[in-house]
């Protein structure tokens, strides 16, 4: 009865992987750009810096600047690889910036990341520009930037109008789920291409 109940424990694991790596080989939002699937073998995030360490590296192709996507939408980017495995940068440290776009297209903003435990936040939206809570920023991809356009980066959770001022006050949350990562794809994609 001991063995049954460890073979079925094993079996549930094992399917709760396969439908992580499974989620994360069809993952819509990058379209025809290939990618190289990683398992995370350990995760660093401190009040410091938000990095984890991913088991695939240059002798898989995956270089320093590549975008890295999770189930849901941006994770990151590689800041420093090994034959055999990576460090990614988390959209959530404090010294990360995306250049994303919302709605139609033609609005650009920063998002940038205020720490592991803290929500992102959003350089200057004018109130002047319609905005809802729920809004998706998306990577915008413009000439020269460090993600190709189109990737979910976060979505807006609060929105605070203050009197006296020209900008919004915006909550976003992240797009990935970035506190239970197992499985993430490198997206063979280099900046400024």
């Amino acid at each position: 009865l001991g063995r049954a109940r460890q073979d079925a424990a094993q079996q549930t694991a094992l399917a709760n992987e396969l439908a992580a790596i499974t989620a994360t080989l069809h993952l819509s939002f990058v379209g025809s750009i290939n990618g190289v699937v990683a398992q995370v073998t350990s995760n660093s995030p401190t009040n410091f810096t938000a990095t984890v360490t991913i088991n695939e590296g240059s002798s898989n192709g995956v270089l320093v600047g590549m975008p890295v996507v999770g189930e849901g939408g941006l994770v990151g980017r590689i800041i420093s690889t090994t034959a055999t495995s990576s460090v990614v940068l988390m959209i959530t440290d404090q010294t990360s910036i995306v250049g994303c776009t919302w709605g139609t297209g033609t609005r650009n903003t920063l998002v940038l990341g205020r720490g592991v435990n803290d929500p992102l936040a959003v350089s200057a939206v004018q109130t002047s520009t319609p905005l809802l809570p729920k809004t998706v920023f998306t990577t915008n991809g413009l000439e020269g930037g460090l993600f190709p356009p189109g990737l979910p980066v976060a979505s807006v959770s609060t929105i605070t109008l203050t009197p006296g001022t020209s900008t919004y006050d915006l909550t976003l949350t992240s797009s990935a789920d970035l506190s239970h990562l197992s499985y993430v794809e490198v997206l063979l994609w280099e900046p400024g291409t």
